[in-house]
């Protein structure tokens, strides 16, 4: 029996801007996933996990699944058709997992649950050679193409790293932040709002298709590749939502 964690991640700047080439700060927490996991011959994926139904992945269906967009059971097999895509192995198991992490807390627990995915099949199957930048790439394409959800590389970064970290989308500058939070006299604290993410997916996805939109007025593709001094000379009409979104993206660069 082996074990494996992934950490949720909690963002503390730079909001929707990775998706766009921009900068973030953002630091894994030290709440998480644990999970206890044993290899099988069967190239099926059981999961088991208080609170939710058990799961069955057959590891050798690595199709996308509509059907299955939002749930744990794409995150399983978007991870291992990601693997596969690198040339990495990945096998079956069997893992009773343990989460401190409730859904729609905001500390990210879908790309939690995929990293872990990864590293179970890394540390099963691959001598744990894969590195963290990989495991996060690994795990947002999971959550872009199976999951069903248009994410940048923050969340799946912050969690694969395991630290606070500094981010430059655009230039590819990682930076490890030394942060005590505590020595700061600083708690993380979180309120169950009995919120959810679910059916919100059409909504999510409009804001990086918002910001893409006005990134194509300057022949751009992102606005982490639009000089911002560039968009603040246009006279916007600000009660378009797509520029209030890029006003957004350039505020939170800057800040």
């Amino acid at each position: 029996m082996k074990s494996f964690f992934a950490p949720g991640r909690t963002e503390l700047a730079g909001n929707h801007t990775d998706h766009q080439k921009g900068r973030v700060l953002a630091s894994a927490v030290d709440k998480g996933i644990h999970a206890a996991v044993e290899p099988n011959f069967d190239n099926v994926a059981r999961i088991r996990s208080a609170g939710f139904p058990d799961m069955s992945i057959n590891l050798l269906d690595l199709d996308v699944h509509p059907e299955e967009f939002g749930s744990s059971e794409a995150l399983v097999r978007g991870v291992a058709a990601a693997m596969y895509d690198i040339g990495a192995s990945f096998g079956g198991f069997d893992a009773t997992l343990e989460s401190e992490l409730s859904a729609g807390s905001g500390l990210s627990s879908s790309a939690a649950f995929a990293v872990l995915m990864c590293r179970i099949f890394n540390g099963l199957y691959n001598n744990s050679e894969l590195e963290p930048q990989a495991i996060a790439r690994i795990a947002r394409q999971a959550e872009n193409l199976h999951f069903g959800k248009p994410c940048g590389l923050m969340d799946q970064l912050a969690c694969a790293l395991g630290k606070a970290v500094y981010i430059d989308f655009l230039t590819g500058e990682i930076t490890p932040v030394n942060a005590d939070f505590s020595r700061m006299g600083l708690t993380l604290c979180l309120t169950d709002t009995g919120g959810s993410h679910a059916g919100l997916d059409t909504s999510y996805a409009r804001i990086p298709a918002d910001m893409r939109y006005i990134a194509s007025f300057f022949g751009k593709e992102l606005l982490g590749e639009v000089d911002p001094a560039e968009f603040y000379a246009k006279k916007w009409n600000t009660a378009d939502r797509p520029v209030r979104r890029a006003k957004h993206f350039f505020d939170e660069n800057a800040r």
